[in-house]
């Protein structure tokens, strides 16, 4: 079945970018059973959960250098469409992470995440190959605070405890810090923590009554 397809590629990554991601990776707690960082799993995982939302941001600014290009009448649409290209290929890309030793990772996708890798496949690389834009995707999303690229890593838990707390109801838990324990809350609010690091579920105890602190990233 389509569903159970798997499909490997071969990507080159900037060494620093996969330790940052590999980083994100234990940080947001994508562990296996071996204790080993799961780089696989949060890499299929950001695919998914940040492919729409970096291809509409680059949509949006390629419309939008377009449109003032087009101010220009000398400038012809297929060069407008090529200057748009190598703008956005810039603006996009995070400078942190320049040409140097690259590391090759082996991304094993199925499901979503292969349905991802098809689309830019078949429809993103008119201009760069498919390790650029995956190192374009990346960068993109290192660019962007910790506490928000949790809520991109964790959108489905961040959308159920919104959901809950918009209508106040019980949700019921377990957290990757005591996985044995089931948790019975009725959330109340999600905050980021001081230092902007990690976001933290304030609730209260069905039970006990008592107020908890969940950290995002290790609800399930």
């Amino acid at each position: 079945m389509e569903a159970s397809m798997t499909e490997k590629y071969k990507i080159y990554l900037p060494e620093e970018m996969k330790a940052r991601l590999l980083n994100d990776a234990e940080l947001f707690d994508f562990i296996k059973k071996d204790g080993s960082v799961n780089l696989n799993a949060f890499l299929k995982t950001l695919l998914v959960n940040y492919f729409d939302q970096y291809r509409q941001t680059k949509t949006q600014l390629l419309d939008t250098i377009l449109s003032d290009l087009s101010a220009f009448s000398s400038i012809s649409s297929e060069d407008a469409n090529a200057i748009a290209g190598k703008i956005i290929n810039t603006y996009m890309y995070h400078s942190e992470f320049k040409p140097g030793r690259n590391a090759a990772i082996t991304l094993t996708v199925s499901g979503a995440s292969l349905e991802v890798m098809r689309t830019i496949e078949n429809n993103m690389l008119t201009q760069v190959s498919l390790s650029q834009y995956i190192n374009d995707l990346f960068s993109a999303y290192l660019a962007i605070s910790r506490k928000d690229r949790e809520k991109i890593i964790f959108q489905d838990t961040f959308d159920k405890l919104n959901s809950a707390i918009s209508k106040n109801s019980i949700v019921t838990f377990s957290s990757t810090s005591t996985p044995e324990l089931v948790f019975t809350i009725r959330p109340y609010l999600i905050a980021s923590s001081k230092d902007e690091q990690c976001n933290y579920l304030l609730c209260i105890d069905h039970n006990s009554g008592l107020p908890r602190t969940f950290r995002i990233s290790r609800i399930f």
